[in-house]
């Protein structure tokens, strides 16, 4: 009797490992082990002017991939800061407006610590923006050697918009102009805004539970752990002009240029966030609202009417503030903190307009 209850359960451990070793096969089969990027089709002139790359390239010692996407190499090139930080764009690209690609080379960035380049070797004490920033020029340059071009466009979403303003102010001769997608302007203000909205949510919907763990929150939430609460009770709540996480992770989980491994890396990434760039857990609560942005670059401003993450009152402020020899704030009245997801067409018409492109 002793023998048989061994063997059956012996029996039911490789059936399990079995299992789990069918589920694991079975998830990396679809969604593939060999990461690539589509080519144009061929007999177009894309097939022949255009560029399809998917490529590691060594940043300052580091490992990290870009996806350069076009119809024809020789039209502005297009650098996409992605957000987070460690919310990698690439395995969204596939889903933005495919006129960006007729009428730019676009360019998807998996920043240190995010999606591909997210490395088991990774030294988080790198997180920080000043290699960020470090990071972005020496992209910046190979894609002007690579694509021999002396300048290009600039597009920054959330995070991202940190080092877009940083660039444009000490760099400006890299840049034809730059486009600030849900735009950072004060980190303080903007999660005491996004507070404020969401109690006012929780309490006309009487949720008493989700008003009980807003109230655990230290006000403003700006320890790591707790903006990211936040953010989620966001989500969960406020999402309404705006595709839920679940439905961005559906899209994701599409992206060719993503294998199974770089989820995994995805997922750690988005997981850390920016919690090494903040002592003791505390995020610094910076701004651009105390004094006059001065820049020689064209900025163009891209803002969602119901955005709390980066809410337009803030834009509107940073706007008037900014001293440019061009500018333009944009609203979208039906999105939130992605404009180029909710409302497609437009964005894309937006971006050829300013770009002048069309």
């Amino acid at each position: 009797m002793k023998n048989s209850n061994i063997q059956y359960r012996v029996t039911t451990m490789l059936i399990i490992i079995a299992s789990v070793a069918i589920l694991l096969l079975g998830g990396m089969l679809h969604l593939g082990i060999r990461p690539y990027t589509p080519s144009w089709p061929e007999g177009t002139s894309a097939a022949e002017e255009g560029i399809a790359e998917l490529q590691p390239v060594d940043i300052n010692g580091s490992r990290q991939w870009l996806l350069i996407r076009g119809a024809d190499r020789s039209k502005p090139v297009l650098l996409w800061l992605h957000g987070g930080p460690g919310a990698a764009q690439m395995p969204l690209a596939h889903a933005l407006p495919p006129e960006l690609e007729k009428h730019f080379v676009v360019v998807h960035w998996d920043q240190r610590g995010a999606g591909k380049s997210n490395t088991r070797d990774l030294d988080e004490q790198t997180l920080n923006p000043e290699q960020f920033l470090d990071d972005a020029l020496e992209v910046i340059s190979y894609l002007l050697a690579t694509l021999q071009q002396e300048q290009i466009w600039l597009l920054g979403h959330s995070w991202g918009t940190r080092l877009g303003i940083e660039l444009i102010q000490r760099h400006p001769e890299l840049f034809h102009g730059y486009v600030g997608v849900s735009q950072v302007a004060d980190h303080r203000k903007a999660v005491e805004l996004a507070t404020m909205v969401l109690r006012k949510k929780l309490d006309e919907t009487e949720n008493h539970n989700a008003l009980k763990k807003l109230e655990r929150l230290n006000n403003p939430a700006l320890y790591h752990a707790d903006y990211r609460t936040l953010v989620g009770m966001i989500d969960n709540h406020c999402a309404d002009y705006a595709p839920s996480t679940l439905e961005l992770a559906r899209v994701a989980l599409k992206a060719p240029e993503y294998c199974f491994r770089d989820y995994l890396r995805l997922w750690r990434g988005v997981q850390r966030g920016g919690n090494p760039m903040h002592r003791n857990g505390i995020m610094e609560p910076f701004s651009y609202l105390n004094d006059t942005l001065h820049t020689s670059v064209p900025v163009y401003l891209i803002a969602g009417q119901h955005d709390l993450n980066t809410p337009l009152k803030l834009t509107r402020e940073l706007y008037h503030k900014i001293n440019a020899p061009e500018k333009e704030l944009i609203v979208f009245e039906t999105s939130g903190h992605l404009p180029f997801f909710t409302e497609k067409e437009r964005f894309a018409q937006v971006m050829m307009r300013i770009a002048g492109t069309k």
